[in-house]
């Protein structure tokens, strides 16, 4: 189903009743529309925001929220969400203390909650991606490496006597595996030294493998993971708040790998449509007279 249009219209006056109520953890969440499928998604607990939110009567505008921060607030305040204009796919990016994916896929289930649609539940599935080793050996530039070891492995056997002094099962039982991060000195890579190691290492006992790197020296570096699969992702690198969105659509446009990931995923999972969500794709089918709002469980 058409879920870019489903959100859109959540985000009209009509639906602004909805928007109000909308909580999770004792915080308000509101998703306030940009421009042209970017949004700006919103956790807090500021009365002077939720005020100006919920005293308007039409649409809230993002510019609007954003003119109440200072700069230091903005940075922890908000997360950022693009809906492609036509692969069926969104990206999520927000810093550290910005709410995360999980909030968001709250808040969707919030809405369909108080739309009495509880037969349908908001799931957000990261698309993976991994590399093979022979395709780590071509990366141009590695630095900070990450290994993960199996506890029941030889290589975790001996990591056990020599780090805890012990091998027996009862005494180790609550640990599932070890982590070795391999650093490089500063202004220094670890290419070659890694990839001798790739090439000698066993994979018995390996439960993944991380590597920071580079698939172009141009690139930005970014994970690898070989034998385990980790989120397709692309790091944002602007802090101002109007070349955000712009980055995060060229890193879209551009990720190689996307459009191949998606056209897997819609292979592995069939398209389903329900009527109920199709309905209100058009924001006046939000309005009061048309769809019944019912209050979420305090």
């Amino acid at each position: 189903m058409e879920i870019n249009d489903f959100i859109k219209s959540s985000t009209s006056n009509e639906a602004l009743p909805f928007a109000k109520q909308n909580r999770h953890s004792g915080e308000n969440l509101y998703l306030l529309p940009v421009v042209n499928s970017f949004y700006l998604f919103v956790q807090t607990k500021d009365r002077e925001i939720i005020k100006r939110i919920e005293k308007k009567d039409d649409e809230i505008k993002a510019y609007e929220i954003q003119s109440l921060l200072s700069k230091d607030e903005s940075l922890g305040f908000a997360s950022y969400v693009y809906f492609h204009p036509t692969l069926r796919v969104f990206g999520f990016a927000s810093r550290v203390l910005s709410p995360k994916f999980t909030a968001f896929q709250m808040y969707i289930n919030n809405l369909l909650v108080m739309l009495r649609i509880q037969d349908i539940s908001f799931v957000v599935h990261p698309l993976k991606t991994e590399i093979t080793k022979n395709q780590a050996m071509t990366l141009p530039f590695i630095g900070t490496t990450r290994f993960l070891v199996r506890k029941d492995s030889s290589l975790g056997e001996s990591f056990k006597e020599f780090f805890l002094g012990s091998t027996n099962p009862n005494d180790l039982e609550v640990i599932e595996s070890f982590e070795i991060i391999i650093k490089p000195a500063s202004r220094k890579s670890l290419t070659d030294t890694i990839k001798k190691t790739l090439v000698s290492m066993e994979d018995d006992g390996i439960k993944g493998i991380i590597l920071r790197g580079k698939q172009n020296l141009e690139d930005n570096v970014k994970d690898f993971y070989i034998h385990s699969a980790g989120a397709l992702y692309d790091e944002i690198k602007s802090t101002e708040e109007s070349k955000v969105f712009d980055e995060i659509k060229e890193k879209i446009e551009n990720n190689v790998e996307l459009k191949d990931k998606v056209e897997e995923y819609e292979q592995e999972v069939p398209e389903q449509m329900d009527d109920r969500i199709a309905y209100l794709y058009n924001p006046a089918n939000w309005a009061s007279d048309r769809v019944c709002l019912f209050p979420l469980s305090q």
